[in-house]
């Protein structure tokens, strides 16, 4: 069945739609005088997680169903035993990369008056807490990721996969713009954030695993940096600088490639992975109303230019 619109209309639209969406949930929770329990409490911004992940999850399921006339668990979630492999891995290269960055850190500017409280390691409310506040994580990555790599690639296949990595980085990074402002370094941020897990979904053909690798960055953030819902385990009396946390979100990034490329990189740096090449070849061969705005071109023969 031909899809509704050409590709460009139909991001445009998810992009318009996200905005308006966010915009509308802020608002209702800006008169209900609740917003600023997102900045403040932990187990409140968990829950804000979970209704807002699950909510914007099932409108691209149903923008790609209605819209796109595809069927969503066609744009990745399976999960073998080499996917868990490279999440576990990707997940310990998150969590470890956060507590050198946060100890060299302390160790190489005292001026930050850096305090650890590795004792809350032995606290069960913490640990609850921290617990939950992942899986808030997980399910508001599912939704970034459902929208910004799923549905995103879908309609950016045309390209090639660099074209389509950038292009889809860049618009995550807009999506953020509710939530963060027009400032350069969070933006600048989101985006090598985005070429990370665009990355990892390219090449896993999962987005199980992508949400995993992004909720655990964000998780290891809230941990070891971000002290201002009090489940840190290190709080910094001056904050970290925006170019620092550049710096770290650099490293990490560059750490999850090399693993991506080594856990599945043995068919080439930008072949995808089997079900994304089945998926969009199957696309490339349905009929398009209104062809245009996306330059033609194959993802899977790209890897031989290189």
């Amino acid at each position: 069945m031909s899809p509704r619109f050409n590709p460009f209309a139909r991001i445009s639209m998810a992009i318009v739609a996200y905005f308006v969406s966010m915009f509308a949930f802020l608002g209702v929770l800006a008169v209900m005088d609740q917003l600023e329990r997102v900045r403040t409490e932990y187990a409140f911004l968990a829950s804000m997680n979970v209704l807002v992940g699950l909510w914007l999850t099932a409108a691209v399921f149903a923008a790609y169903k209605l819209l796109d006339r595809g069927r969503p668990f066609r744009l990745g979630f399976a999960v073998r035993r080499k996917d868990l492999a490279f999440a576990a891995a990707a997940v310990t290269a998150s969590m470890t990369t956060a507590i050198v960055f946060a100890f060299a850190a302390a160790s190489r500017e005292p001026g930050l008056g850096t305090v650890f409280r590795l004792e809350k390691l032995g606290d069960t409310a913490f640990l609850g807490a921290a617990a939950y506040g992942f899986l808030g994580w997980l399910i508001a990555s599912m939704q970034e990721e459902v929208l910004n790599r799923g549905y995103m690639f879908a309609n950016l296949h045309r390209l090639r996969p660099l074209g389509m990595l950038l292009a889809a980085s860049f618009l995550f990074a807009l999506t953020h713009i509710p939530t963060k402002g027009l400032h350069m370094y969070p933006l600048l941020i989101h985006f090598i954030g985005g070429l990370c897990y665009g990355y990892v979904y390219l090449k896993s053909g999962s987005l199980w695993i992508s949400s995993a690798v992004h909720a655990a960055h964000n998780w290891a953030l809230d941990l070891w940096f971000n002290d201002d819902y009090g489940v840190s385990l290190v709080s910094f009396a001056v904050p970290l600088t925006d170019g620092t946390k550049l710096l770290q979100q650099a490293l990490l990034v560059l750490l999850i490639l090399v693993l991506t490329y080594g856990f599945y990189g043995r068919n080439g740096i930008w072949t995808p992975a089997d079900n994304l090449n089945a998926l969009w070849t199957a696309d490339r061969h349905r009929p398009h109303p209104h062809r245009g705005g996306i330059r033609q071109g194959s993802a899977a023969s790209a890897d031989t230019a290189l």
